[in-house]
């Protein structure tokens, strides 16, 4: 178990951190600690050393990283209050979606436990560390930065950041649900959703997490090419959005990122026709669809789009940019 001796008693003895200038009433680092090493004990054998290090202090929750015998890494959540039903609906999400789709680009769920301390309801979930992921975000420059912990933090060439767009809009896509209309819903950069590991010029991206999956528009009242639209022009949208350095100002990209995002999105429809999730024929069809949008129709359906996504700020640019590379990258 954890050597107290490794640690000054008196950083123990601090209340946990629930965000940079909330701390917990009663609760110390000296319980999460603990809390954390007795939840690996449980359901681990053979441990000789558990190493817990806080990456990360969530809006939802805390994220830590826990080496076993120095050898197997875990990533640790750690929830409390309101915030428990939210880390226990997100473990059961992610474990669904991983069984429906053969490859997979989620954090892979182990175990999960719920308790009560006095009046404190407490989650802890143990999921797949994603090793030599990195978040990535906008900097003061306006330029796409990754933030490598173990080589430095780098700005990202223009083929990285194609690659890492193009990515997270295929993975948002390729999770959509053609058959209820479900989609990951409530994705945002500016907290680090996805993140990016670089083998040479080669980028692989992973979602870290899924707040919610539900349709935003209704099997009742729309056609599957209709909500698959819908998704595409929100994730030009989302996919533009960031703070600076992950917490300071909301900015929104160059529009440019909007090409590699319909490249993604064709990618993503492309891998559930091969895995016989959609019909190609609805594929086609959309493509037809969307080559055919004149600039005032696919702002009228924008604008449409950005009501059932309550998405408020919108870049005097963005329709313009939209139109344009929809016809250009459209067969």
């Amino acid at each position: 178990m954890i050597s107290s001796s490794k640690i000054d008693s008196s950083l123990l003895n601090r209340p946990l951190k629930l965000s940079l200038k909330k701390e917990h009433p009663w609760l110390k680092l000296r319980d999460f600690f603990g809390l954390i090493c007795e939840f690996i004990q449980e359901n681990l054998r053979d441990i000789e050393e558990i190493t817990v290090r806080i990456e990360k202090i969530g809006a939802f929750y805390h994220v830590s990283k826990v080496e076993i015998n120095g050898e197997k890494s875990l990533a640790v959540l750690f929830a409390l209050s309101d915030k428990v039903t939210f880390l226990e609906r997100e473990f059961h999400l992610i474990r669904k979606l991983i069984k429906t789709r053969r490859k997979s680009f989620l954090p892979r769920p182990y175990f999960i436990k719920k308790l009560r301390i006095k009046d404190e309801k407490i989650c802890i979930v143990a999921s797949e560390w994603l090793k030599d992921f990195c978040e990535w975000h906008i900097g003061k420059d306006r330029d796409l930065w990754i933030w490598d912990e173990k080589n430095g933090y780098f700005k990202a060439t223009r083929r990285q950041k194609e690659a890492i767009y193009e990515r997270c809009a295929y993975i948002l896509t390729y999770y959509f649900d053609p058959e209820t209309f479900s989609q990951i819903c409530l994705w945002n950069h500016a907290a680090g959703d996805f993140v990016v590991k670089k083998e040479d010029e080669r980028i692989e991206v992973k979602l870290t997490t899924v707040r919610d999956y539900r349709p935003v528009v209704y099997t009742e009242r729309f056609p599957v090419i209709t909500a698959l639209l819908y998704l595409l022009l929100n994730m030009t949208l989302r996919m533009r959005k960031d703070r600076e350095d992950g917490i300071g100002d909301l900015v929104f990209v160059n529009p440019q990122v909007i090409k590699p995002t319909i490249v993604g999105f064709l990618n993503g429809l492309e891998g559930l026709c091969l895995e016989g999730i959609l019909e190609k024929g609805i594929k086609k069809d959309l493509i037809a669809l969307l080559k055919s949008l004149s600039f005032r129709e696919i702002s009228e359906i924008f604008f449409s789009m950005c009501n059932f996504y309550k998405e408020e700020i919108i870049p005097d640019d963005h329709t313009v940019f939209l139109h344009r590379y929809l016809q250009e990258l459209l067969p």
